[in-house]
């Protein structure tokens, strides 16, 4: 199942006549396939909006907002309106005067744009099913990529390989595309060298980031949706984020929400805060659907399909459209150490990325790890040419796997789940601050893996917030370390806090979805591995779809991307670990989209 729903145009550029596609051309060699016109007196003409996010004060997620926004502000450049996009929002404009189209990512590409050139022909979109169905139609359509598979389940994420498709790139962070009758240019926001060398002090951006995380908040709240949820759990991102609205006045705008059940610490401190502080929460995070996958194998199909294989997240194409806005706890990892841990990595880079991703896609076990020698080869030339790339921007040594985090896994995984909430909910993530980003990269790896540019964020907005129990200790190790165990305060108030009522729609098709249900035996074996049962119980299926899904590809294709025996070992016999559960599920996933989506 496909979405019908084309986000975003496809900017083509061709210095060959293209009879087949005149009605497209806007200039000489210029081609725009899915505009949405917005004309305006300053010269420029909105010719899409895809994604959500907040440009100076303003939340856009859609067309005419965008417009608006564009029409209001013809006194800065277009790269400086660009630099200053927040979330995962890209924007598309035509200057009929110097006869220029323009496509305006995000400068940290949480937003991707995808980019296909051959010879001097260029294809660029943030929509990845418009830019590959476009090049279809004109003969070029390019292959799915195998490898983007094997990394993906491997790794967890996108970005070790760019892009689903072969040949098909995405653009750097920073970065923006100029296209004129003359040919395509990709250049560079004037924000990068300040992100990378910023002189300000350690104060100066904590309060330029907290600036940026109130304005987000902000316009969130102002943006005049229906229904406003928060995600509320046990941790600290989606902490500072409450802290960010309790600042601003305007906590009580929106439903607080956490997953999972009444006895699990996250929903146990969810509740504690919002008895605290007040809070309404709900049970419904947002998302609603007209229908649901019908059976395991379009559960795990559908989501690929709705971002072209990029990553399975929640949103499928059978999601309604609702006025509903979410403001999620994403780009709070990027204050943090993530991959380095605090301290230089000085290891090969094998033993990186095993530090980072884990044996399976990095181990020295042969029988293991799930990449071929010759994929190893590739997957270890990507990871060193990334830690380059943060080296030749000035990051400091024990913040250059933490960098590989900010350049890939977060505008792959933050950055794309959010997106592909936009055809049906606008959500955001209001920690997305180029000045918290930035500082994360210069202090040094212990402030890093302490947190302290999130708890002091969280401590500056709402003094105290901090000091009340999180779902582990967050102070222990580095943090008292290096600052001491600040004095902790208890929760005041017991009981079941307000709820909003808000319950999900009932799907059309409710009545004919097939469950696989788990056995007593799936029951206490899930037990035993501290897992969910649900997984046990589809193992069976997977392993056999994976056998045929394997067997019908093209003789040597498997082989030359994944280690056959480690493949072997994971799905010919009951797995020993929830997380090789985890990992058949998803290759059986990623492989159902590479040969049927």
């Amino acid at each position: 199942m496909r979405n019908s729903l084309q986000s975003a145009p496809v900017v083509f550029y061709s210095p060959t006549p293209r009879a087949a596609i005149e009605e497209f051309r806007v200039y000489d060699n210029c081609y725009v396939i899915g505009a949405a016109k917005r004309i305006h007196s300053n010269g420029r003409t909105l010719i899409g909006s895809h994604g959500a996010g907040v440009l100076r004060g303003r939340f856009i997620d859609n067309v005419d907002v965008a417009s608006d926004a564009l029409a209001n502000d013809g006194a800065h450049s277009l790269s400086e309106l660009g630099q200053d996009l927040k979330g995962s929002l890209t924007l598309y404009v035509a200057e009929p005067a110097s006869r220029k189209l323009t496509v305006l990512p995000d400068p940290l590409g949480g937003g991707l744009v995808f980019t296909w050139q051959e010879n001097d022909d260029w294809a660029v979109s943030s929509d990845l099913a418009a830019l590959t169905s476009f090049l279809e139609e004109i003969g070029r359509k390019p292959r799915k990529s195998l490898h983007y598979v094997a990394a993906y389940v491997a790794t967890g994420s996108g970005g070790l390989i760019e892009s689903s498709f072969e040949n098909v790139l995405t653009l750097p962070q920073f970065a923006y595309v100029e296209m004129t009758p003359a040919g395509v240019r990709i250049l560079e926001y004037p924000c990068k060298g300040e992100f990378f060398n910023s002189s300000m002090s350690y104060e100066e951006s904590l309060q330029a980031a907290e600036d940026e995380i109130l304005c987000n908040v902000a316009a969130l709240a102002g943006a005049g949706h229906d229904r406003r949820v928060a995600h509320l759990t046990g941790g600290v991102d989606s902490r500072v984020v409450l802290a960010a609205t309790l600042a601003a006045g305007i906590s009580d705008k929106f439903s607080y929400y956490c997953s999972g059940g009444p006895t699990e610490p996250d929903k146990i401190v969810s509740n504690q805060l919002a008895l605290e502080y007040g809070l309404t929460t709900t049970d419904h995070g947002g998302l609603d659907s007209r229908i649901g996958p019908a059976n395991l194998e379009q559960e795990l199909l559908w989501p690929f399909q709705h971002t072209t294989g990029i990553i399975s997240g929640v949103a499928q194409p059978g999601n309604l459209r609702t006025s509903t806005s979410i403001a999620s706890g994403g780009y709070g990892e990027l204050f943090r150490s993530f991959y380095n841990r605090g301290s230089v990595h000085s290891g090969t880079t094998q033993e990186a990325g095993e530090q980072m991703f884990g044996r399976l896609a990095f181990g020295t076990d042969t029988n293991r790890r799930l990449f071929s020698d010759t994929f190893s080869g590739l997957a270890e030339s990507k990871i060193e040419s990334i830690k380059a790339n943060g080296a030749e921007n000035g990051v400091r040594k024990d913040a250059q796997l933490d960098y590989f985090y900010l350049n890939r896994r977060n505008r792959y995984y933050v950055g794309e789940i959010t997106r592909s909430f936009s055809p049906f909910v606008s959500r955001f993530d209001p920690l997305y601050s180029l000045a918290g980003a930035s500082l994360g990269l210069r202090v040094d790896g212990v402030s890093r893996q302490a947190n302290v540019i999130g708890m002091d964020l969280m401590e500056r907005m709402a003094p105290g917030l901090s000091a009340l129990p999180f779902d582990s200790d967050r102070f222990a190790g580095a943090y008292n370390s290096l600052r001491g165990r600040p004095e902790a305060r208890e929760y005041q108030h017991s009981g079941v806090p307000e709820q909003d009522g808000v319950t999900r729609i009932r799907m059309e098709n409710a009545a004919s979805i097939q469950q696989t249900r788990p056995t007593p035996a799936d029951r206490e074996r899930a037990n035993k591995l501290r897992m969910t049962p649900r997984l046990i119980a589809q193992f069976p299926v997977i392993r056999e779809g994976l056998r045929e899904l394997i067997d019908g590809l093209p003789r040597g294709e498997f082989p030359s991307v994944f280690n056959p025996r480690a493949v072997s070992l994971l799905i010919d016999r009951e797995p020993n670990h929830r997380v090789y559960y985890r990992t058949a599920r998803d290759l059986y996933a990623a492989l159902l989209w590479y040969a049927k989506g």
